[in-house]
């Protein structure tokens, strides 16, 4: 996202001021609009194809290495929910101390595997941010939740067998 915001920035830029002092350069011609959405849409794609790759070889890398449940988490989670699990106030919700993480194991499970978007109450503050669905299996969600509920909540983990059962797997 930041790379798409400086890249936008970038060519909003030359379009505003222009490549140099010719009489062209504060042109209306409308090729420089057109530049700009186009690199726009191209970055776009750029970035959906390398997240899909990276969740790809995330996914590939867990499962090959039998990651614990902590190193899914800082590799999957931190960087929105933070290394402390206490989230950022108003944009990422906290899972350390979560009355809505801890509310429904169920939900979480679906939560991890597919996402959510929509606005959602966390001890007391809305955020309506969207989560991506994780590239998990089973097992690296029953790890990344058990880490999750132990480390950051006084609660009981959660078992591949729980995951199969709400998955349906």
């Amino acid at each position: 996202m930041k790379k798409l915001w400086i890249i936008a920035a970038v060519a909003v830029s030359v379009v505003a001021c222009g490549r140099g002092n010719d009489s062209k350069s504060h042109s209306t011609d409308a090729k420089p609009q057109s530049m700009v959405e186009e690199t726009a849409a191209t970055t776009d794609e750029a970035t959906e194809e390398t997240t899909e790759e990276q969740t790809a070889e995330a996914t590939e890398t867990a499962e090959e290495t039998g990651e614990s449940g902590e190193e899914i988490y800082k590799r999957m989670c931190a960087a929105c929910h933070q290394p402390d699990g206490k989230g950022l106030a108003g944009t990422f919700p906290p899972l350390a101390g979560s009355d809505y993480l801890m509310a429904d194991k169920e939900r979480a499970i679906k939560l991890v595997k597919n996402g959510l978007e929509g606005e959602i109450t966390v001890n007391g503050e809305k955020y309506t941010g969207t989560m991506p669905p994780q590239a998990l299996s089973n097992e690296e969600i029953a790890k990344v939740l058990t880490y999750v509920y132990t480390h950051f909540n006084d609660a009981e983990g959660v078992t591949v067998e729980e995951v199969n059962k709400v998955l349906g797997e």
